[in-house]
């Protein structure tokens, strides 16, 4: 009897090896892909998380407004100073979370009425999951804090719960930081709004402008 399986041994080795060098060769030119072009493979990488962001939806008539920054005049006072009022920070569901008074955060009942501008918090999906972690600790760590309107206030509060969340990767918030992020970001809900902000503002503009002429006169 003849026996061939040395022969068909040979073969299967040599098939092997072929494979491997194939696998070898295909390493390197991904290898070299990366290499070249690492910008490219980063934004890959962004575009796979973003897949995992839950879609955010604006709810105005319930007044919810997910995962959003929100501010509302204070009258008298927004009359004079246009860009200073009161602020909150929503929760995943849009529930308003204010700090309002001494040692008290206010949850779905936001001082001087409801939102007119909001500001849509921009981060990666990672960040998603310790949202409302981060609003709630801020919340009981200003239900043991005395409200101050010049050092510690409605902006301070939610920058302590981004400073929790490590919000852009920064832990320094200030209320500086949210009144500029409200200022040059906030978009007002509707032209209603808008009216209802700066109203008072105008009013007070032409009764100033109207008293100055007039002793001028």
């Amino acid at each position: 009897m003849i026996e061939e399986e040395p022969k068909n041994d040979s073969i299967n080795i040599k098939s092997y090896q072929i494979i491997d060098e194939i696998k070898d060769d295909e390493e390197k030119k991904e290898n070299q892909i990366i290499k070249s072009n690492p910008k490219e493979n980063f934004e890959t990488i962004e575009n796979i998380d973003n897949r995992f962001k839950p879609k955010i939806k604006l709810n105005i008539k319930r007044q919810r407004y997910p995962y959003c920054i929100v501010w509302t005049p204070i009258p008298c006072f927004t009359w004079v100073f246009p860009s200073i009022g009161h602020v909150g920070i929503c929760n995943s569901k849009g529930i308003i979370y204010d700090f309002a008074s001494p040692y008290y955060v206010s949850i779905d009942n936001m001082a001087f009425g409801n939102p007119t501008k909001y500001v849509l918090l921009d981060f990666d999906g990672r960040e998603f999951d310790k949202y409302d972690q981060s609003i709630e600790e801020g919340a009981q760590d200003y239900n043991d804090k005395n409200y101050s309107f010049c050092f510690n206030n409605c902006h301070s509060y939610v920058a302590r719960c981004l400073n929790k969340l490590k919000y852009k990767g920064r832990t320094n918030y200030t209320m500086i930081n949210i009144w500029w992020i409200l200022l040059i970001k906030g978009k007002y809900i509707s032209m209603n709004t808008f009216w209802q902000t700066y109203i008072g503002f105008f009013v007070m503009l032409i009764i100033g402008l109207g008293i100055f002429f007039l002793f001028k006169i």
